[in-house]
């Protein structure tokens, strides 16, 4: 994980290898490998790797780590242009940990890519309810507002953005 953290993904991806062929039957380790695994663009071995993590002994894990599992899975699924699997992942992982920034925020970027853009914008606003000082909230927010003509409430989340980013260049 620490390598993982510093960016130094073939490292840590060797180092998973070791974790798993000690025990395959490791939930965090199928877990880790899956998020190595998206950031090396490795999306369908990434899915691969969140399901095996399910499959896995879950006895002992608690709700919010298996909704990351969840919330990771629909983000990688986003990327493929699968969004009604996206969808569905995001919302077990809502279903799981009701407080998870990650899932409302994917809920929300599913939901645009379906067209969906008033449940996108609710998504948003949840996931706002638990965290209001996150600027990329915001800034996701605006992307529905304005698909919808919402243009005063799109410059009002605009402004949160730069309330809590002033240099934020794209938002400018």
């Amino acid at each position: 994980a620490i390598l993982w953290y510093s960016q130094k993904y073939k490292e840590a991806l060797t180092s998973n290898d070791r974790a798993v062929a000690l025990n395959p039957d490791s939930f965090q380790a199928w877990f880790n490998r899956g998020r190595i695994l998206s950031s090396l663009e490795q999306n369908e071995e990434a899915i691969a790797a969140y399901e095996r993590s399910l499959r896995a002994d879950v006895s002992l894990v608690d709700q919010p780590s298996l909704a990351d599992v969840w919330a990771n899975r629909s983000a990688v699924l986003w990327y493929l242009s699968r969004y009604q699997e996206a969808l569905n992942s995001a919302n077990t992982a809502l279903g799981m940990n009701p407080k998870s920034i990650e899932a409302w925020l994917n809920q929300g970027v599913a939901l645009e890519a379906l067209k969906q853009y008033q449940e996108a914008v609710l998504a948003y606003q949840q996931a706002l309810c638990i965290n209001p000082k996150k600027a990329d909230i915001w800034s996701a927010l605006s992307r529905p507002l304005l698909q919808l003509g919402r243009y005063k409430e799109a410059l009002m989340a605009f402004e949160e953005v730069l309330k809590i980013e002033p240099n934020n260049s794209q938002v400018q």
